[in-house]
């Protein structure tokens, strides 16, 4: 077993490694099947394939910077962790957003552009090309928001050590959820 910040990991902790190491390796054979069954079938690859590829290298970052939480904190009570624990949290957090924000229309282009692939008619390539645009615009909105969610930046992580503001958390939160849930 690993060690973490208190010596081994407690129950939720090890709930995250077990739950996620599952899903990573999902990912992994999922997409590796993917191009396995392209090659079988003599295709090369489709642009939809290859953001597969990148989706997959931004959840891996995800997963990467959760594992790297647990050795700052992550499952343990936060009035047991020291300043720097904290702010090492914090930024692996700040980071996992940039990360998770960016996947996830990256994987909603896949689909679209697949969706249009295989139904060329005009009306689903219409729709596509719609969600297409509201995918980037909905990506750009996000983002710069998740990045300057607090001025200066780094006031994101170093909430206790430096001065700054930042913005209501959790609406911004759930706008960024209810959104993405209508683009699914």
């Amino acid at each position: 077993m690993a060690l973490t910040l208190t010596g081994v990991y407690n129950a939720r902790q090890l709930q995250i490694v077990v739950i996620n190491s599952v899903l990573v390796f999902l990912s992994l054979t999922s997409v590796s099947w993917r191009f396995w069954a392209r090659k079988l079938q003599g295709l090369k690859p489709f642009l939809e394939d290859y953001l597969t590829v990148v989706a997959l290298a931004l959840s891996l970052g995800v997963n990467i910077l959760l594992f790297q939480s647990l050795h700052a904190g992550v499952g343990e009570h936060v009035d047991s962790l020291t300043t720097a624990t904290v702010q090492n949290y914090s930024l692996n957090l700040y980071m996992m957003q940039l990360f998770w924000n960016t996947c996830l229309p990256v994987i909603k282009l896949s689909i679209a552009l697949f969706y249009q692939r295989i139904f060329p008619v005009r009306s689903m390539v219409i729709a596509c090309r719609s969600i297409i645009v509201f995918l980037f615009a909905w990506y750009l909105a996000f983002q710069t928001t998740a990045i300057f969610q607090c001025t200066p930046i780094h006031h994101a992580w170093r909430k206790k050590t430096t001065q700054g503001r930042c913005i209501d958390f959790v609406p911004f939160v759930i706008t960024l959820a209810a959104t993405n849930l209508c683009t699914d």
